[in-house]
């Protein structure tokens, strides 16, 4: 759950594939309870859970995400750019939809949040 609950958005075009955008969330989710695990007190954002500079989404279900884009013609660059965008988007849904946890956020230039244990 989270606390001081601010909009959240789909991404639109996934929601024509539920399969796929279940795994993702599943993913993330795990991300999730991996770092209230590891650091309970920190913040997190989809740049830190993902690695930052990690963007090698190989055989994780976020690859369909950078895959969308590169199809779509974006460059690399920008096509994940668009993917971890998608990503942050889908992290919230996962916050906002935790049933057993609430975090708090803070909405800086990027959205991060924090287990309020």
């Amino acid at each position: 759950m989270l606390v001081n609950d601010t909009k959240v958005y789909n991404v639109s075009w996934l929601i024509q594939e539920p399969e796929q955008e279940r795994r993702i969330l599943d993913f993330l989710q795990g991300m999730v309870y991996a770092h209230c695990a590891i650091d309970p007190e920190g913040w997190f954002s989809v740049s830190s859970l993902l690695g930052e500079d990690n963007r090698n989404w190989n055989d994780i279900p976020l690859q369909i995400l950078h895959d969308k884009y590169i199809n779509d013609g974006e460059s690399y660059e920008k096509a994940f750019d668009s993917a971890r965008k998608d990503a942050g988007k889908l992290l919230k849904k996962v916050i906002r939809n935790e049933p057993n946890r609430r975090f708090e956020n803070d909405t800086g230039y990027f959205n991060q949040y924090r287990w309020i244990r």
